[in-house]
């Protein structure tokens, strides 16, 4: 009995260490400085050309940085700098901070991958994003794909594009106060939803709990150039 009960601990530990230290893939490449900080660890590991990231570690990419991770399944993320992306494990992350760049590779999975920030978790198939958090607003800005955005408490104030085109051109043909229109008609441009889809070249902010949607994204062109820098 006494045997049964190690050989048992034994198995159940090997089978917690090797999920412990699943390997999620490598940091393929870096400029400036990356860390690595490894599940369960305040001391970081500078990173080198390949080196290997396990599920629950951390990267960081400091001030005029950029690391070029590659996951098993060969979907590329490129954090920029001053940012901090936490491996839950290969189908969560989290983006605590900066400015990240995605091109996910299509997943067979039903479940897909989902990346989570401070107030919405963005749920991916395969396609090409990025994710910019500064301290409590989130831009989200779709290249190509479709990808679903999901308020983590409550709902999102959704403001709608033709609302401000409508206000802006009401204002122009009759001459009448802006905002006194706006109040009568906010209803009709304006949604309160838990969740929505994104389809290719979209861009949303969110702010707290509103969300508006972002008309010019060519600040963020370079960005995606860095795709093609693997």
């Amino acid at each position: 009995m006494k045997k049964f009960i190690i050989s048992i601990v034994l198995v159940l530990g090997i089978s917690i260490t090797g999920f412990a230290q699943q390997v999620a893939g490598h940091i393929e490449k870096f400029e400036g400085k990356v860390i690595l900080y490894p599940s369960g660890s305040v001391r970081g590991i500078a990173a080198k050309n390949n080196l290997e990231f396990k599920v629950k570690d951390s990267i960081r990419a400091f001030q005029k940085s950029t690391a070029f991770i590659k996951f098993i399944d060969q979907s590329k993320i490129v954090l920029n700098e001053n940012s901090i992306l936490y491996i839950k494990d290969i189908q969560n992350l989290n983006l605590k901070n900066g400015k990240v760049v995605f091109e996910i590779q299509k997943q067979d999975d039903k479940q897909g991958i989902k990346i989570a920030t401070k107030t919405a978790i963005i749920g991916v198939k395969g396609t090409k994003f990025l994710i910019n958090v500064n301290k409590d607003e989130v831009d989200v800005i779709l290249k190509e794909g479709e990808i679903t955005v999901s308020a983590i408490k409550g709902e999102f104030k959704r403001y709608l594009q033709k609302e401000e085109e409508d206000f802006n051109k009401f204002a122009q043909d009759t001459k009448q106060d802006y905002e006194d229109y706006k109040k009568k008609v906010q209803e009709e441009f304006v949604e309160f939803v838990k969740e929505f889809t994104m389809k290719d070249e979209m861009a949303i902010s969110i702010k707290g709990k509103e969300v508006r949607d972002i008309k010019d994204t060519k600040e963020f062109d370079d960005e995606f150039e860095l795709l093609n820098k693997f």
